[in-house]
């Protein structure tokens, strides 16, 4: 058997089974935190047209954007650390797109949060986990050539394409906390409403 050598979003198959099931589990999630982000700037950014601010303002400068007269005809309330805004039935247009945009991006911020969270605590165990591939993987290398699963060659890549794999993991606790962090600060930035 012939080590696929294809990368795939910066992980790289091994050949190693236990290596690939937890090198294919952080692809995952690492991929999966690249579509929470997608999703949290794509509702910043609506709120931000709807607001009428610059794509560049951050979300603090875009809630303070926000109209006066268009907050007075909101009301604003949080529950469980998730702000909610609503307007009466007969709400002008851009008071309606306003509510929508904010509960919108709300409820992706509170969703992210919880499960970046969980994200994180995933991540963090399987780094641990892949801690000992380094030591192992000369090892296991050997054990592939030995039973003509790999060339010699082959296998004396291994141990560094699963260094850098384990190395490329490092990121990815970073990128989740990050998503937690933003999600965090736009429902922290959204309950400021409450003060307008």
């Amino acid at each position: 058997m012939e080590v696929d050598e294809t990368p795939t979003s910066g992980f790289e198959k091994i050949g190693i089974a236990s290596f690939d099931d937890v090198f294919s589990q952080a692809e995952s999630i690492s991929e999966r935190l690249e579509v929470m982000q997608s999703e949290l700037d794509e509702a910043q950014s609506a709120l931000k047209k709807v607001v009428g601010v610059s794509s560049d303002l951050d979300l603090a400068q875009t809630v303070q954007a926000i109209p006066k007269e268009l907050l007075g005809a909101v009301q604003v309330t949080l529950e469980n650390g998730k702000p909610t805004v609503s307007a009466g039935l007969d709400a002008e247009s851009d008071v309606s797109g306003l509510v929508h945009s904010i509960n919108a991006l709300s409820e992706v911020a509170f969703r992210l949060a919880e499960e970046g969270a969980g994200l994180v605590d995933d991540v963090t165990a399987l780094a641990q986990a892949a801690q000992e591939f380094p030591g192992r993987a000369p090892v296991e290398a050997q054990e592939l050539v030995a039973s003509g699963e790999i060339k010699p060659m082959e296998a004396a890549k291994l141990p560094k394409k699963v260094m850098e794999n384990v190395t490329a993991m490092g990121d990815i606790p970073d990128a989740a906390a990050e998503v937690v962090r933003a999600s965090t600060a736009t429902l922290e930035a959204l309950g400021n409403l409450q003060d307008k």
